[in-house]
């Protein structure tokens, strides 16, 4: 059973999405309106922090520790890049990446916040569902399928047929995803074994500029700690 709760504009088409967004919209099931990656939350930080990298708020130190430092606290005008600005800015200690990537990923409102945001743009809706009669909860339906088509489109161009530099935004997110283990379900299995030695080369920072190589690293190394070094423990201690 489903419920319509907002009206979405339909005629929308100054998207012009941030790499959050983006990695939202792939995450969200188009049909389902959920959310199908066990290690959303923790690429979804990285996307928010790589972003403010890009727009040259945040910088990574150069050193053994690679602290994150605020060089620019003017707002954004985005609600989620202003909190991780403001959060960062106001923190009595600095961290590193490895270190905002987990704690920004157990915001309770961080999922919430990016889904609204696509909402805001007419892209999906909020619907609200009733499972096995009793329990009610909010899905996001895709409404609006053109930024999406026109995502997956720029991101199997970056790996099927450009062989140069790939532009940063997209690198990021091709980035994410494959790290993320999202992008099997964004552009297919058989795509991603086919070409997984350029999605490698894009993933590792060698087909983007150096800035762009560096928050790709920095981004890396903070979703090995989130995602693969706990899987690894829980295999060794289920051996």
């Amino acid at each position: 059973m489903f419920k319509r709760l907002k009206k979405v504009d339909m005629h929308t088409d100054n998207f012009d999405l941030k790499i959050y967004q983006e990695l939202t919209l792939l995450a969200l099931c188009e049909k389902k309106g959920t959310v199908t990656s066990s290690y959303f939350n923790f690429a979804l930080a990285g996307a928010v922090l790589a972003e403010l990298i890009l727009l040259q708020k945040l910088r990574v130190q150069s050193g053994r520790k690679q602290l994150v430092e605020v060089v620019d606290s003017k707002q954004t005008g985005d609600l989620m890049l202003d909190s991780f600005l403001d959060e960062i800015g106001q923190s009595k200690r600095q961290r590193n990446l490895k270190s905002w990537v987990p704690h920004f990923s157990r915001r309770k409102d961080l999922r919430q916040q990016a889904v609204e945001s696509l909402i805001q743009k007419g892209i999906v809706a909020r619907e609200e569902q009733t499972v096995l009669w009793l329990f009610k909860r909010n899905i996001y339906p895709e409404v609006n399928g053109l930024p999406e088509q026109q995502l997956r489109q720029r991101m199997r161009e970056a790996i099927k047929f450009s062989s140069g530099d790939v532009e940063p935004d997209t690198a990021i997110l091709i980035a994410l995803t494959y790290n993320s283990r999202m992008l099997n379900n964004v552009l297919g299995r058989q795509t991603v074994k086919r070409y997984r030695k350029r999605i490698e080369q894009i993933s590792n920072g060698e087909r983007v500029a150096a800035a762009t190589k560096e928050v790709i690293a920095a981004c890396e190394a903070a979703m090995f700690v989130a995602v693969i070094m706990p899987a690894m423990t829980t295999t060794v201690v289920s051996s």
